[in-house]
Order: structure tokens, then sequence, then C-alpha cells
């Protein structure tokens, strides 16, 4: 299953802005079939490569957007799809710009290398959520952490798990806390696309997926089996606390002592998963490179 999601990919088409074309000949549209699981990075070298000689003299800081939405390079690319897009929306057309770069909507540039220490810092974030150390990570050779991050540039489902065997990506109880999974939520109003990301939602947090754990010291110990917290379950909670809440009425007000989180739909992978699916299915199916389930939430 696993070996699955990782090969879905997304076919996307590249324009040059128009304020970034210095020559007389217009440059035509780029076409890729870019995998769920990698980055929009991966696209820039191959883009400025076939796109240089239609730009003026560099420096050239490259950026994407959609619909005026500058695209954050470090979250996946079937993420982005998925909370930003619609279904129809194929091929997923994106506008490539080399100047006027948004500082003030999104964090620098990141050329590969910062990428690459941005995954990996989430990759330790995500083995501590499981196993109660990030030191796996923290002692992997150099070399063993590039293996891990080309393959999750490639896609390369088998090359990663081949890199990541060492790391134990799965969730155990730790000094008495329960097991518990690193899961990511992003979540905006339905219908469009936010004007900024300050109109998404972002948590990044460990769900326990179950209510007790073992006393145990150091690294987590397995888990017993798949716990029966649901998607729906995970996500209530999480938008209650984020207080993303239905607002009842004067004469509801005191009958319901617990707000419901307002209506929304769930997406991960591509897929609209029932509510009651069990998230450590979900989780040992689809969680992305760096170690978390990412999930992307329209709100009603």
């Amino acid at each position: 299953m696993v070996k699955e999601a990782w090969k879905l990919k997304i076919p996307v088409k590249i324009v040059l802005a128009d304020s970034d074309v210095l020559s007389v000949e217009q440059p035509p549209p780029l076409y890729f079939m870019l995998p769920r699981v990698s980055y929009l990075y991966t696209l820039v070298p191959q883009c400025l490569a076939r796109l240089d000689r239609y730009l003026g003299a560099g420096p050239h800081t490259p950026w994407l957007e959609f619909r005026h939405l500058p695209l954050r390079w470090s979250v996946p690319v079937g993420v982005l799809f998925d909370l930003l897009a619609r279904p129809d929306d194929l091929p997923w057309m994106l506008t490539i710009r080399f100047s006027g770069y948004p500082l003030a909507a999104m964090p620098p540039c990141m050329p590969e290398t910062s990428l690459k220490a941005a995954f990996l810092n989430s990759l330790k974030e995500a083995t501590f959520i499981l196993r109660g150390t990030a030191g796996r990570v923290m002692e992997m050779a150099a070399g063993s952490q590039t293996e891990l991050w080309s393959a999750v540039t490639r896609a390369d489902a088998a090359a990663y798990a081949e890199a990541a065997a060492s790391l134990q990506l799965s969730p155990g109880s730790w000094r008495g806390r329960p097991p518990s999974l690193p899961v990511r939520i992003l979540a905006c109003e339905a219908g469009g696309v936010p004007g900024s990301w300050r109109g998404v939602f972002y948590s990044s947090r460990p769900v326990a997926i179950s209510r007790g754990g073992d006393e145990t010291e150091g690294e987590g110990e397995d888990s017993a089996g798949p716990s029966g917290l649901s998607l729906g379950q995970a996500l209530d909670g999480i938008l209650r606390e984020a207080d993303l809440c239905e607002r009842p009425g004067p004469e509801e007000a005191d009958c319901s002592p617990v707000p419901s989180p307002r209506p929304y739909t769930a997406t991960v992978c591509g897929l609209t998963p029932a509510p009651e699916t069990s998230l450590a299915t979900l989780y040992s199916s689809c969680a992305a490179g760096d170690g978390f389930l990412y999930v992307a939430v329209h709100l009603a």
C-alpha cells in the first residue's frame, strides 16, 4: 500500500510569468508528472534550464504561485494540491516567477540544501513523537541522510524503506506516554484559494492513538496493535481546540456543552477517507517521507 501511495503523481503545467519574459519570443509551457510525496523545488533546475534564455540577467530567485497564492517549498506537492486545488484542476497550472519574491508571504527562498535540512528536522520531530527520541536520525551518516532525501525527491519507495529501516517509524509507548502519531493538518475555507497563508490553519502535533502506555525508559516499545482512534475523532478534537466550531444560536447555547466542529471534508493522498477510518491505518499507508501524516481539510 505504501509503495502504491508513492507511485501517485500529479500532472503539472508551468508557465513563466509575463513580467519575467524579456524576450520577443514567448516561452512555451512546461509539463511535468510530479510525485505527490516530492517537493516543488525539484522542478526548479529543469525550469531554469529551459526558461533561462527568456529571462534577463540574474540573479534569479524562483518561486511558484497558484491563483496568486505563493506556494511553500516545504509542503509536499500532493498536500498543496489537495488543499488548494480541485480534482478537475488538471493539469495543475502553476506560474513560475524569478523576480519579486514575496518575503512578506512566506520564508525566503530555500536552496535544496536548506530544504533538505528542513526535511530532516521534520523527520527528527516525527521520530521523537513516534519513539521518544530523535537520536536515530541524528546518528545517520551524511551519506545515508542524502540517500533518504534523494529517495523522497525521486519517490522511490524501495530506496526510502531501505534508507529509513533503522529509524523505526512506527508508534510506540515511551515513559508512560501512550503511542502517538505525528499529524499535520492544513485547513482552509472550502470553495476557493485563500488570499494568503494567513487564511490557512496549520497544526503540527502528536495525536495519541490509545489511552495507555507501559512505563518505559529510553526508546519506545512497539504498541500492541493498531488503535481504534479514527480520523474523524482526531480531526474533531483538533478543530475544537482551534475553536473552529459551529456557533450555536441563543436558544441552543445552554444545550450544547461540547461545541461541534464546523462541517468539513478531509483529504489524504488525494482520497477522502471515511471519518471512521483508523488513523493508524492511514498513517501506515499514507505517511509522507518526513514521517508526518498530512491531512488537507476544507471547512464548510
